[in-house]
């Protein structure tokens, strides 16, 4: 049985472990959590779950790094580090720490660095990840087995790659929520009343991403299947498709999240 040890078990981490437990993975858990709360104590004991044990006897199989990146220094300073040896595969979920980083910190020679997104919460998102040179293919089966439980699971070729995944699929929920409030303050300076406007605004997204992930078609046939000519959507498309709209925007968005992706990865 691999020996796992998760550090880290807020929303990502506590994602990850419920998809674990719930499908019975082949693993012995040791989770480390220095803000434990009584929930996660009663779901640790419920599921025969170490938690915060007092001592570390020896390095664990696989170690899954899923605390806020700004810990990292901190964590490792601790008696914690004693949980990464050699042989431990280290896979981490921490955004803007370098494979190099990562190495320079712990004692592990194989370590792969993962992107998650926040529907992963539900089991709907979507997480990139790259391994280091001394990775082997179970290794990276043992990196999709563990990080399905946010959703999708694709592996990259190049770090360097990571960064524009940030700024796309990491980052990218932002830019959607940001839409359906734009969405609903549009609707509300057309009068409609704040609730219904939010319900219209939510709805109309949350239909919209369904239906493409239902229907197979691409986002450019659904668009021009539900846009008419000289209609209501053609008026507006012609404003979103300018010059300077929508897509132009959402480049230099793109753009400016890789490039700060960048930075904190160098810092």
């Amino acid at each position: 049985m691999v020996n796992l040890a998760l550090c880290g078990v807020g929303r990502m981490g506590r994602a990850l472990l419920d998809g674990w437990v719930k499908a019975k993975a082949d693993f012995h858990f040791t989770l480390f959590e220095p803000h434990a709360d009584k929930v996660l104590i009663e779901f640790a004991s419920t599921n025969n779950l170490e938690l915060n044990p007092a001592e570390i006897a020896a390095p664990f199989d696989v170690v899954f790094m899923a605390i806020k990146p700004q810990m990292f220094a901190q964590i490792m300073a601790s008696d914690f580090a004693r949980a990464i040896g050699p042989h431990s595969l280290v896979i981490s979920v921490m955004a803007g720490i370098s494979l190099e980083n990562l190495a320079a910190k712990t004692d592990a020679l194989r370590i792969i660095r993962a992107m998650p997104n926040t529907p992963g919460q539900i089991g709907q998102g979507i997480t990139a990840f790259v391994g280091n040179e001394n990775c082997t293919a179970h290794d990276h089966g043992l990196a999709l087995q563990t990080l399905s439980p946010l959703g999708e699971v694709v592996a990259l070729t190049d770090e360097a790659q990571i960064d524009a995944v940030t700024a796309v699929s990491g980052s990218g929920p932002a830019y959607l929520f940001l839409l359906t409030e734009a969405l609903t303050n549009a609707a509300i300076t057309q009068g409609l009343a704040p609730e219904l406007a939010t319900k219209l605004a939510r709805q109309t997204i949350i239909g919209s991403a369904n239906l493409m992930a239902q229907s197979g078609k691409s986002a450019e046939n659904l668009r021009v299947e539900v846009t008419s000519p000289k209609g209501t959507t053609e008026a507006a498309l012609d404003i979103l498709l300018a010059e300077n709209g929508l897509e132009s925007l959402l480049q230099k968005a793109v753009n400016a999240a890789t490039k700060r992706s960048i930075e904190l990865g160098k810092s």
